[in-house]
Order: C-alpha cells, then sequence, then structure tokens
C-alpha cells in the first residue's frame, strides 16, 4: 500500500524528526524510528558534513554502510563494509585470460580526522592464480597507497549519494588499476 502525504505534512514530519535529532542526536531517532541512516537523512534534507563533534549533525561515516549497500558492486570489484572496523573493503578480481589478479584494497572516506579533503588508497593484497598456481602476495602496507579528493561538505544525501557512486568510486577503482599496473611490472 502507498501512502500518499502533502507537502504540509510533509514538513510537520521533518520538523518532528529534526526537533527528535536535536534532542537525542541523528543516529539515536535513526535507530528508535527503524529507519536506515540514509533514509533518514533524505527525509529531514539536512547537510552532511566529513566530520564534526556535534551529534545533531550528520557525517558521512555514519552513512557508509548504507551507501555501500545501494550498489556493492564496481567493475570487477565487490564492495564490503566492515562494520566492526567501519572501513569500506575492494576485493576486485581482474581476469587477464592468461592469469587471474585478485585484489584487496581499503578506501574509506573520512576514516580519521587527518583523511579531511581526502580518500586513502590501499591495495595491501595481491594473489595472482597462473595454471592452477596460486601465488599471494600480501603484507603490502604503504607500498600500494594514493588518495582521492573527498569534499568536505555535501549540501544534502542526494548529493552525497551523487559523488559517493560517481566520483568515488571511479576514483577508487582507477587508483586500484594503478596499483595493479604497478604490481605486474614488478612481480608478473
Amino acid at each position: 500500500m502507498k501512502i500518499i502525504i502533502t507537502e504540509s505534512q510533509k514538513n510537520k514530519l521533518r520538523e518532528g524528526l529534526l526537533e527528535l535529532i536535536n534532542e537525542y542526536g541523528f543516529e539515536s531517532v535513526a535507530e528508535s524510528q527503524g529507519m536506515s541512516k540514509l533514509r533518514l537523512a533524505k527525509m529531514v534534507d539536512l547537510p552532511i558534513y566529513s566530520e564534526s563533534n556535534n551529534d545533531n549533525e550528520i557525517v558521512v561515516r555514519q552513512l557508509l554502510k548504507d551507501l555501500v549497500e545501494i550498489d556493492d558492486v564496481y567493475n570487477e570489484c565487490d564492495l564490503i563494509y566492515d562494520s566492526f572496523s567501519g572501513t569500506i573493503h575492494w576485493s576486485c578480481r581482474f581476469d587477464e585470460g592468461n592469469q587471474i589478479i585478485n585484489t584487496l584494497s581499503y578506501a574509506t572516506p573520512y576514516y580519521t580526522e587527518d583523511d579531511i579533503g581526502r580518500t586513502p588508497v590501499e591495495t595491501e593484497e595481491f594473489t595472482v592464480v597462473k595454471d592452477d598456481e596460486k601465488e599471494e602476495y600480501g603484507s603490502m602496507s604503504g607500498v600500494y597507497f594514493n588518495t582521492i579528493h573527498s569534499p568536505s561538505e555535501f549540501k544534502n544525501v542526494d548529493k552525497l549519494i551523487h559523488w559517493f557512486e560517481n566520483d568515488y568510486k571511479l576514483g577508487v577503482y582507477n587508483k586500484i588499476l594503478l596499483h595493479l599496473e604497478d604490481f605486474k611490472e614488478r612481480y608478473t
């Protein structure tokens, strides 16, 4: 059943949610109302910040899980949100005909306060499968590292989703491809 509400009812709902957010904080309201944080952010149409110490403001970090769930595949890569660490993992499989190279990269927007304005992209593991033999190259921390630009604020959740689906995913994917090419020159 579809419920149709008037603009006036929508505004009253938004005002009520904003009052709750001001009193209890964004995350508490999403949980108590049984809705995703992304949906709540969309309903209240507030700006989204890269960092904040105010519980009433929405920060990107609170929405990462929901953003990944919109579409958790990009080209040859699966995006995985790790709730324990609050990180986004990119597990990619590149089939080059004569060999398959699997990569594991980390690219979490606004992971630390030092990351404001940029998202670190680090590929830490490569696995090469050739002629039914598997060779693993792990512990590559710091060897394959780049960053992509990340805005410090978004006007609303739609702008955040657009950035995540277009700029973030394309930027991270291109950095992983650079890491892959560099790896192949060194090791294969």
